[in-house]
């Protein structure tokens, strides 16, 4: 999803999971084609059936660290990469690296893809991330885009998330960052860390129940999130 290229229409199930930073293709970027391809690329029509979802908050080239499981470990703020997108881009000092996780939604797309291949059953649509009429991202009263398919990491945010800019003398557009909230701002919208983890949890099991991803993927983003969520 990366290059946002039209699927002519053939008999083959195509399910993907587009990041924020891949909202309108790495390669051709924002223009009209591809704002139009987004919001056809859902179709239920035999022959032509396609399904998209957007992750506000996640970016292509993330910076987080392995999963269990995972051949190729992704990199982490120790990476040269993040040091050097950090540098050319100015970002802030304490800039994080973004983490939210991708894994539980891609196992989604494959159980999705699978089931309406051999049996007919068709996957549930989500919202598309919010674009204004330049096709300029729409943020939230956090600073996160608005719409989308919300994990919890949005949902119930700890931070803003923001993408790196095109252009540059490096090659950062696909990553981004993330702007960890103050402590009084965690406090103020949470009051506990008890209460954060408890509507984090609610929200990754709404999204079990909803059908979009699997009890194993909201069990691990629930653990995952006690290991390495914000305390205060």
């Amino acid at each position: 999803m990366s290059h946002l290229m039209p699927v002519p229409p053939i008999d083959v199930v195509i399910v993907t999971a587009a990041t924020q930073s891949d909202l309108f293709g790495a390669t051709d970027g924002d223009t009209p084609a591809t704002r139009a391809f987004r919001a056809a690329f859902d179709s239920d029509v035999p022959g032509a059936r396609r399904r998209r979802y957007e992750l506000p908050g996640a970016f292509h080239a993330p910076f987080q660290p392995a999963e269990s499981g995972m051949a190729i470990p992704l990199r982490g703020r120790d990476s040269g990469m993040f040091a050097a997108c950090m540098a050319a881009q100015k970002w802030p000092v304490d800039a994080d690296p973004n983490h939210v996780p991708n894994r539980a939604m891609l196992e989604g797309c494959f159980y999705h893809a699978s089931r309406w291949a051999v049996d007919g059953i068709v996957p549930p649509r989500a919202a598309l991330i919010e674009t204004d009429s330049s096709g300029k991202i729409v943020i939230d009263e956090n600073g996160n885009a608005k719409g989308g398919l919300r994990f919890p990491d949005i949902a119930v945010p700890a931070e803003t998330f923001i993408p790196a800019f095109r252009g540059g003398s490096r090659n950062c557009a696909s990553t981004g960052y993330g702007l960890p909230f103050s402590r009084e701002k965690l406090v103020t919208l949470y009051g506990t860390r008890e209460r954060y983890l408890s509507q984090y949890d609610e929200v990754a099991d709404k999204l079990v129940k909803d059908g979009y991803i699997l009890p194993e993927g909201a069990m691990q983003l629930k653990t995952d999130r006690r290991w390495s969520g914000p305390v205060f």
